[in-house]
This record gives C-alpha cells, sequence and structure tokens, in this order.
C-alpha cells in the first residue's frame, strides 16, 4: 500500500510540474519581456561620397501631435564616420521625406543623415528621440535606414554596420502608437529605395545573444520589460495582476549601470514610474478595503441582531473572490501555485523526494 502511495504521489508531482514548465514554454517566450533579434543594417562601399537609402517597412500611420519617434542604435567608430545611425521617413501627402524638413532630435540635431551622429559612443547603444510634429496630419509611408557620407569628405571604403532596435512611434501621453521594428523584419517590404553607384545594403535580424555583451543585453531586457509595461494600460483596477512584471521592470532597471541608466529614453522612465504608481495606489486601496472590513466585524460582533456567519444582512451567502483570469507575469503562472502547493505536501508526505526536489 506504501509503495503504491509514493507511486501516486510521484505522478502527480511529475503531472503537476509538467503543467507549469509546459505554460512556461508556450507563455515564456512571448511574455518575458526579453526580445532576441535585432535589426542589422550593413552596408559595402568604395571611397567617396556614397549614399543608400534601404526601405524596410510601411507603417501606414497618420502622425498626431505630440508623437515622437523613438529608437536605439549601436555604431561602431567606423559606422559613425561612414554617417550611419540615422531614420529617414517618407510620408504622404506629396511624397516628402522627413530629412528635409528641418526636425532636429531631443539633443538639438538635425535628424538629416548628412549630419553625422557623433553624440552616440562606439560600440555602446545611442538611445534617440524625434519630435514629429512638423509631420502631424501626414501619413507614414516607409521607414528607411540611410547610410549617407558626405561628399565633401574622403570617407574610407568598405563594409559598416549599424544595429537597431525598438523602434516606436509614442504619443503625447508616451504610449506607444506604431511598433515600426521590435523582433521581426517583414522581408515582403525591404528594398533599396534609392542608392549612389559602387554601394551595396543588406538587411537582416541577428540573435541578440550572439552578437553583444552582457551589459548590452542587459540593457535591452530593461527597455523590453520597462516598454511592455506600457501597453498594460495599468491602473489601480488592473495592476496588482501584473505586480510580477512591474517587479521584473524595476529590477531589470536596477541591474543597470549608471551609464545605461542613462540611455534609456525619458519615456520608458515613465512607463516604470506610472506602473509603479498604479500599483501603490491598488495596495492602498485594499489596505484601506481590508481595515473598513475589520472595523466593521468588529461592530457587528458585539451585536446581537448580526447575520450569521456565513450570510450578509440580506441572508445570502457573501461572495467569493473571483479566480484569476489567467494572465501572469513575466516569469508567474496561474498553475504555478497549486503545482507548488502540491510540492509542498508531498515534501511532508515522501521527505526524501522532497529532498530530492531541493
Amino acid at each position: 500500500m506504501k509503495k503504491l502511495l509514493a507511486v501516486l504521489l510521484t505522478a502527480c508531482v511529475f503531472l503537476s510540474c509538467l503543467a507549469v514548465f509546459s505554460s512556461a514554454e508556450e507563455e515564456g517566450d512571448g511574455n518575458d519581456g526579453f526580445i532576441d533579434g535585432v535589426l542589422k543594417y550593413e552596408v559595402t562601399f568604395e571611397d567617396g561620397g556614397l549614399y543608400n537609402f534601404t526601405a524596410f517597412c510601411d507603417p501606414d500611420y497618420t502622425v498626431q501631435e505630440g508623437d515622437y519617434l523613438v529608437y536605439a542604435v549601436l555604431l561602431d567608430q567606423g559606422a559613425i564616420d561612414a554617417y550611419m545611425g540615422s531614420i529617414d521617413i517618407n510620408y504622404n501627402p506629396g511624397n516628402k521625406n522627413a530629412r528635409d524638413a528641418q526636425i532636429e532630435d531631443s539633443e538639438g540635431v538635425n535628424i538629416h543623415p548628412k549630419y553625422k551622429l557623433d553624440k552616440a559612443t562606439p560600440g555602446e547603444w545611442y538611445s534617440r528621440t524625434i519630435p514629429l510634429d512638423k509631420l502631424a496630419g501626414s501619413t507614414l509611408t516607409h521607414i528607411m535606414l540611410p547610410c549617407h557620407p558626405r561628399y565633401d569628405e574622403d570617407v574610407p571604403g568598405g563594409t559598416y554596420t549599424a544595429y537597431y532596435n525598438n523602434i516606436y512611434v509614442l504619443n503625447s501621453d508616451d504610449e506607444i502608437v506604431c511598433t515600426i521594428f521590435e523582433d521581426t523584419l517583414d522581408e515582403a517590404v525591404v528594398n533599396t529605395s534609392h542608392t549612389a553607384n559602387q554601394i551595396s545594403a543588406t538587411l537582416s535580424v541577428v540573435d541578440i545573444k550572439e552578437t553583444f555583451t552582457p551589459e548590452q543585453i542587459a540593457f535591452f531586457d530593461a527597455m523590453d520589460k520597462i516598454g511592455n509595461l506600457s501597453n498594460l494600460n495599468l491602473d489601480k483596477t488592473n495592476a496588482k495582476e501584473h505586480a510580477d512584471e512591474i517587479a521584473a521592470a524595476r529590477a531589470a532597471f536596477d541591474a543597470l549601470s549608471d551609464e545605461y541608466k542613462l540611455l534609456l529614453p525619458l519615456a520608458h522612465y515613465h512607463f516604470l514610474e506610472q506602473a509603479e504608481a498604479a500599483l501603490a495606489e491598488a495596495n492602498e486601496t485594499d489596505a484601506g478595503t481590508e481595515t473598513s472590513a475589520d472595523e466593521e466585524t468588529q461592530v457587528t460582533g458585539n451585536d446581537e441582531t448580526a447575520p450569521a456567519t456565513g450570510e450578509t444582512e440580506a441572508g445570502k451567502a457573501p461572495e467569493t473572490e473571483k479566480p484569476a483570469d489567467g494572465k501572469k507575469g513575466g516569469c508567474g503562472s496561474v498553475l504555478a501555485f497549486p503545482a507548488l502547493a502540491l510540492l509542498g505536501t508531498v515534501g511532508l508526505a515522501v521527505p526524501a523526494l522532497y529532498r530530492k526536489k531541493d
């Protein structure tokens, strides 16, 4: 009988763990806030002033007042000197280009690719914020990555590479309204819009884990975890459901060096602050509700006319708290708590098995 019980308990443990790990495998890659793919833009040319504009996205998005473009780019010194790292936008009406609209980024640098992005530090991610108010009412038709060495400079020929990621349009409330690139590339819209002679360009998506240093990867981990908070529409009614995601975003941010914290777009600071404020408000609301309930219990507990235990004043049993809707945080699962409870029970029944699990 004891052997049969042990076999049954072992089977329960196996099935519970399998359910938890299966759920994590199915949902973890999509919900852990981490992006594996980075856009690689590579150009090859001979000596002299040459240019390339490669279109890779057709967003079909109409710009609103207060919108702005954000993206992260990584360049080595050669790519900086080759005038890479910018983004250009084609828009309608008029089939115009943003590079000709005299737009400056948040650092006061003109976004035309003929202006060198020398504020970027070679080998480190650089975050750029570009206001789009001058394009308000226009529809974005193509997003282009340019390489535009100046004609009056003798840029050495060779192959140069720029890496891009997290390219979004945000509105005045710091909400993502248009995703231009996150981790996949639609090959159907990739084309070389126009180029000079003797220059070639390729676009591809590369695995971030195989391309960058741990600190650079941690930077994107933080950007993604914090950025994903903006899509949750958090307030005091739902923040507690996403407490794990908020905590993971805060941990990822705190793990960054001061230098990399400064590289985060300002919007990401807002995302994290707003999420934590919503969670704090939710906790305060729950604390106030519990206090009120305790006070009511103390009053009615001494009242001879108080309803019997388990009944409301109307004579009905109180409603139980509704179960979770199945949503989970970055590392959680709706199955995790039952599975852990079962593991604890089994640990008490079969100590040897519990020690093995530890």
